[in-house]
C-alpha cells in the first residue's frame, strides 16, 4: 500500500535494483504512466488496480528465465488502452476486468513458453489482439475467452489455443483473423456465433479443425493449397480462396485511347 491513493502522484520512476512489488502498491493513485523495471522478479496481485489515469505501461524487457504473473493488476484502469505482455509472464488471471478502453493486447512470442490465462478479457474494448504463443485458457463456467466484442478488426494467432471446452470468441464481431502455421489444431466451440470477415490460413495443409466450427466465412489459403481445404470436411462449408486461382480479364480498347 506505499503510493495507494496517492491521486496527485502522475509518474514515478523505479530504481533498476528494485525486484519486488507489493500487492495494491500503487492502488487509486493517480499515475499516468508506468514502467515496470526490467530487475522486476516478484509481482504481488492488484498492485495498480483502480488506477483510473493510467494510459500508458511497460512490462518488463523480454525474458524467459522468469515467470511472473498478471493478477488482478490492472482491474479497474479504465483509461488503459493497450499492453504488450512479454515472455517474461506465464499467467495472467482477471487482470483486465473492467479495463472498458483496452482496445490493443498484444502477447508475444514466448520461445515455447504457453501462458496461462484464468478468467476471460472482459469489458473490454478491443479492436486488435494478437496471441504470439500457445494458451491454456481455463474458466470454471466455461464462459469464452473473448465475448460481446463489436469492433475487433484484426487477429493474429500464432499458437494452440486450449479453452477446456469454452468458446475462443463468442457474440463478436471480428474482422480479420489470421492463424499461423504453428497453430495445429482449432477447436471446436472457437467462434461461437461469431464468423470472422476474413480468415488468413498460413498452413498449407489444412489446420485441424472440428466440424461446423466455421461455416460461411471467406478463407484466403496458401497459393496452391485451395483444393485440399475445399475437400476437407471442417473447411469445405467455407469460401475458400487460392491465390493460385485465376480470372481472366479482357482488356477493352476504347475509342481515343
Amino acid at each position: 500500500y506505499a503510493f495507494a491513493g496517492c491521486s496527485s502522484l502522475q509518474n514515478i520512476e523505479l530504481p533498476e535494483y528494485m525486484y519486488e512489488i507489493e500487492e495494491r502498491a500503487f492502488e487509486s493513485s493517480g499515475l499516468v504512466k508506468f514502467v515496470f523495471p526490467d530487475s522486476l522478479r516478484w509481482l504481488s496481485s492488484a498492485t495498480h488496480i483502480n488506477c483510473s489515469n493510467l494510459k500508458e505501461v511497460k512490462l518488463p524487457k523480454r525474458r524467459t528465465d522468469l515467470s511472473l504473473s498478471l493478477t488482478k493488476t490492472f482491474m479497474g484502469c479504465s483509461s488503459l488502452e493497450s499492453i504488450t505482455i512479454p515472455p517474461s509472464f506465464s499467467k495472467i488471471e482477471t487482470a483486465f476486468d473492467s479495463c472498458v478502453n483496452l482496445k490493443r493486447i498484444y502477447i508475444e512470442e514466448g520461445g515455447g513458453r504457453e501462458l496461462s490465462i484464468d478468467y476471460g478479457l472482459y469489458v473490454c474494448a478491443l479492436d486488435s489482439i494478437h496471441i504470439g504463443r500457445n494458451i491454456y485458457y481455463y474458466d470454471y463456467s466455461k464462459r469464452p475467452m473473448i465475448e460481446n466484442q463489436s469492433a475487433i478488426k484484426y487477429c493474429f494467432i500464432g499458437g494452440n489455443i486450449n479453452t477446456n471446452g469454452a468458446p475462443l470468441f463468442s457474440d463478436c464481431n471480428v474482422g480479420k483473423v489470421v492463424i499461423s502455421n504453428s497453430v495445429d489444431t482449432i477447436q471446436a466451440a472457437a467462434f461461437f456465433n461469431t464468423s470472422p470477415d476474413t480468415l488468413i490460413c498460413q498452413n498449407i495443409h489444412p489446420t485441424s479443425m472440428a466440424v461446423d466450427a466455421l461455416v460461411n466465412s471467406f478463407v484466403l489459403v496458401p497459393s496452391g493449397s485451395g483444393t485440399l481445404y475445399r475437400e476437407h470436411v471442417a473447411w469445405k462449408k467455407n469460401l475458400i480462396v487460392d491465390p493460385q486461382d485465376t480470372i481472366s480479364f479482357v482488356k477493352v480498347k476504347y475509342p481515343g485511347t
